[in-house]
């Protein structure tokens, strides 16, 4: 009788820890199903994001939907310049929190701006593969728009390169999407404000005291400066007479040599004349470069006639009309 009972009791020992290992696998499952479980959840698909334009202070973005999910709750755009970014790289939580010495882990120029698809009249509650174009530069909050920069209102900087990445928001049935691969996009170069005292090859030929043309000569307007003391080029010292016989000489096919002298007679007069800083920093090296190589040292001819000549339209006024 007593060994009976002792089976029985194990029996029941058994079946109980049977349907209680079956009740925690029902309830896991059950749990790891559940409508509020973010582990259950898909993902939104990524969006695409493409470079559309821009100008000397924005960059316009065009945001496409992935598919199949589409971005019904929206999306959200960071952007830094590659500078930044080649420093910093991405700020791990997206919130550029100081490290523990109280450094900041990303640049200044890091932002970020979410487009909500959930406000009113929103223009990014995106279907799939539907398109929208932001301005990066000229965002505002309200209307969806929530921007978070230190530099917000400001407009991004002329002729700087911009990183950029993106990412789908959640709802109530998909998590947020992966962030979308780094695009890069460029601001348009800085203006330049033209200076009346730099001009080019044909203007100096033309108007110097020994201009020798048939037709063409102009009133004199080279620098005193160089008219009375003349320029010395790579190891050769010239009078105004003879650089102006430079000027006027057409150079023979692959007549380097005459076209870089050229140049830096023009590069010369520009700076004589009261050419502004920024050009004659800019030519400065170039100069010293042409004249090493016209005393005989090593260097790129060509690339020094284009450099000299770049520089010099960079700067110079339209003619006047």
């Amino acid at each position: 009788m007593r060994k009976t009972i002792k089976r029985y009791c194990k029996r029941e020992h058994l079946a109980f820890a049977i349907l209680g290992f079956a009740a925690l696998v029902v309830a896991a499952m059950f749990l790891s199903s559940a409508p509020g479980s973010a582990a259950g959840k898909p993902k939104m698909a990524t969006p695409i994001i493409s470079c559309a334009g821009g100008g000397e202070d924005y960059i316009d973005v065009n945001v496409t939907a992935g598919s199949p999910t589409g971005a019904p709750a929206g999306f959200t755009i960071q952007w830094q310049t590659t500078g930044d970014y080649a420093q910093f790289g991405w700020p791990a939580d997206s919130s550029c929190p100081l490290d523990a010495e109280g450094v900041p882990t990303c640049g200044e120029s890091f932002c970020k701006a979410s487009f909500s698809g959930n406000a009113n009249s929103s223009n990014y509650n995106l279907a799939a593969g539907q398109s929208v174009t932001v301005r990066i530069g000229d965002l505002v909050n309200g209307g969806g728009v929530a921007v978070d920069c230190p530099s917000a209102g400001l407009g991004l900087l002329c002729g700087h390169n911009y990183v950029f990445r993106a990412f789908a928001h959640a709802n109530s049935t998909n998590q947020r999407s992966e962030f979308t691969a780094n695009l890069t996009c460029a601001t348009e170069d800085c203006p330049v404000n033209c200076d009346p005292t730099i001009k080019n090859l044909d203007f100096w030929k033309t108007h110097s005291t020994f201009c020798n043309l048939e037709e063409g000569c102009q009133e004199d307007a080279w620098p005193e400066s160089i008219l009375a003391g003349g320029l010395t080029i790579g190891c050769t010292t010239y009078t105004a007479e003879e650089l102006e016989a430079i000027l006027l000489t057409t150079p023979e096919e692959g007549d380097c040599n005459t076209l870089l002298l050229q140049q830096v007679i023009v590069a010369n007069l520009n700076i004589a004349n009261g050419a502004n800083e920024e050009y004659v920093a800019l030519t400065v090296e170039v100069l010293a470069a042409a004249n090493d190589l016209l005393c005989g040292g090593e260097g790129d001819c060509a690339s020094l006639v284009n450099e000299l000549d770049f520089h010099r339209a960079q700067f110079e006024c339209p003619p006047e009309e």
